[in-house]
């Protein structure tokens, strides 16, 4: 389960009762500091709001309760968690796990439970930018800042630079890219990599009071693994498991509608590569470099980031390769590789019902949102509403005022971050269920193509 602590996002799964079976990386963080989410003695997870109606706990029933009943009118629930040091809420998605059953005596995951915190540090490397768009250090750290929701009169202060300078760094990080605005720019690289911590910024966390082996994903058996499974498609990440020959192991439902679609990632008699393209470099990106046998491998070298070029002219796939040390092949002598894929044009379009819970936003001001997360310039975005230049800046002024904030870039930064990681889907709604069975021809075609 370690693809499950390099997700940026906290993950927790829970039985019909609350109960706590497991908790990623960032989940166990937030319980450790109490931060919106806690446990109680008796091990069930609860929101800082106990007199909310519904609550966290109602919900957690609902979900459970709604693939055994068969109702189909089930959607994911989002609730909004205050804190109490009195930053911006946590955004809670509790998610119901569709064909997860109990066993015998065993208790096994039944829901999801993802927690974005919208002032959680995205933390890209500056070696992974380097390596994915070629951004210096100078560069990298006010992309950072940038995506962090900082204007970049705040970013001067913080580095210490005139205006001028970090204009150029915007310049240069604009042609690298191929945007054209500090917004577009944003959204391109939270996309890219905001869903995904590279090794070198993962820190131990101590596993706090209440929680013990059974939060252990890998010690529940196969339910629970299938619901890690689950959050794993639910974030539209692509995940797969190869060896250094490249053979594949293993692939969930998203890196297997990549394959299939054949633009940019290659699956040939079980054979994983990138597709021949002169845009991809000549040797064997999937097969890291082996570290010199007289040291050991530091953290930070355990990941290789780069991009895959796609002959559809889309914007090339990040691929993260990380080397395991203690995955054991049937071959125990050649090592294993976790590959983590991750397309830049994947919608992040959020559900109307999500913004108007967590900032009163009306359904035009959603719409506006949502195309500006996707990165379409604000002339774009006035051409597909059909509406006036001065009326998308009416919205626009609302949608700063609702979330507290001044610029473009800081409203994407802060809508991704607290939802837009998440792709709008219903896992009940029968069309997009056989869209997660049947893998279509092109996976990115329609109007809302979250993987999930």
């Amino acid at each position: 389960m370690e693809a499950l602590d390099t997700i940026n996002v906290a993950v927790f799964a829970t039985d019909a009762s609350g109960q706590l079976l497991f908790a990623n990386r960032v989940a166990q963080q937030i319980l450790k500091t109490r931060d919106g989410l806690s446990l109680t003695g008796q091990g069930t997870l609860e929101a800082a709001r106990p007199n909310a109606r519904p609550s966290l706990l109602e919900l957690i029933n609902l979900a459970a309760s709604a693939p055994r009943s068969g109702d189909t009118s089930w959607k994911d629930a989002i609730l909004v968690v205050k804190r109490p040091d009195g930053r911006r809420p946590l955004t809670v998605v509790v998610h119901s796990v569709r064909g997860v059953r109990a066993s015998g005596e065993s208790t096994v995951a039944s829901v999801l439970i993802f927690a974005l915190d919208p002032e959680r540090s995205v933390g890209i490397s500056e070696s992974g930018l380097r390596q994915l768009h070629g951004i210096t250090a100078r560069e990298a750290r006010l992309a950072n800042l940038l995506m962090e929701g900082h204007t970049l009169e705040e970013c001067c202060e913080i580095l210490n630079i005139q205006t001028s300078t970090a204009r150029m760094h915007l310049g240069s990080m604009f042609a690298k890219t191929g945007v054209q605005r500090q917004s577009q720019l944003v959204s391109l690289l939270l996309r890219s990599l905001g869903t995904i911590c590279c090794s070198n910024d993962i820190s131990s966390v101590t596993v706090p009071a209440g929680m013990n082996a059974r939060t252990n994903p890998a010690k529940k058996g196969p339910g629970a693994v299938e619901a890690g499974l689950e959050a794993l498609d639910c974030l539209g990440v692509g995940v797969a498991l190869t060896s250094t020959s490249r053979q594949l192991f293993f692939a969930n439902q998203v890196a297997s509608r990549m394959l299939e679609a054949g633009d940019g990632l290659d699956l040939t008699s079980g054979v994983m590569s990138t597709m021949e393209h002169p845009g991809n470099p000549p040797w064997d990106p999937l097969q890291p470099l082996k570290p010199h046998p007289s040291r050991r491998m530091r953290n930070g070298e355990r990941d290789t980031l780069l991009g895959a070029v796609r002959p559809s002219g889309r914007r090339p796939l990040t691929l993260m390769v990380r080397r395991l040390s203690d995955f054991c092949s049937a071959r125990a002598h050649e090592p294993a590789f976790l590959i983590f894929i991750l397309d830049p044009e994947r919608s992040v379009r959020v559900a109307e019902d999500g913004l108007r819970q967590l900032y009163g936003l009306t359904p035009c001001e959603s719409r506006l949102a949502n195309l500006l997360m996707e990165g379409n310039p604000f002339d774009a975005c006035c051409k597909e509403l059909q509406i006036r230049p001065s009326t998308a800046r009416m919205h626009l002024s609302n949608l700063f005022a609702k979330t507290g904030v001044q610029r473009q870039g800081q409203l994407i930064s802060l809508l991704v971050r607290s939802l837009g990681i998440l792709p709008c889907w219903d896992p009940l709604d029968p069309k997009q269920e056989e869209r997660l069975h049947d893998v279509p021809a092109n996976p990115w075609e329609g109007p809302c193509d979250g993987y999930a």
